[in-house]
């Protein structure tokens, strides 16, 4: 039998509606914009992710380079957007990846020890890989570098 702390918050449902599993309405932000950011990148790319060539839409994200969060100004700038597929984004947005001033793809070091077949396929083997560029709204330099002092891992 497991101890309960008396301190602890009770649960917002009732354990039978969690067994069960149920809806809850929530309030949440929403990126103004983001829809035509996306529109943007991904027509200056071909709807292409800049690494790998992917071509499905589903399976594509327009990421920032230097975050929403931080650079309002630019937040809807084409040129600080990147088409990535889905998993590149995430790898891109938590430093495992980057891209250097010559436009190749740089892995993190600290993941390259890992024994990751996945990992080696899709992520490492693209490691100093030109990407793609597009003809206009290319990744501004500037925000390349932040993302490499900044974000990258290493």
């Amino acid at each position: 039998m497991q101890e309960v702390d008396a301190t602890q918050k009770p649960p917002e449902t009732d354990a039978e509606t969690a067994l069960i599993g149920e809806d809850r309405l929530a309030q949440s932000r929403i990126r103004i914009g983001q829809s035509f950011f996306r529109s943007a990148v991904l027509s200056a790319y071909n709807s292409r992710c800049c690494i790998t060539g992917l071509s499905i839409p589903s399976l594509l994200v327009a990421s920032h380079i230097v975050p929403w969060k931080l650079d309002k100004p630019n937040r809807m700038n084409p040129s600080n957007g990147l088409p990535l597929s889905a998993l590149h984004d995430k790898a891109f947005d938590t430093g495992l990846l980057t891209i250097e001033e010559d436009m190749t793809v740089r892995v993190s070091r600290k993941h390259a020890a890992i024994d990751d077949e996945f990992f080696s396929s899709s992520i490492e083997s693209y490691d100093g890989q030109p990407i793609c560029l597009p003809e206009k709204f290319g990744p501004d330099p500037e925000f390349l570098a932040y993302h490499r002092e900044r974000v990258f891992q290493g």
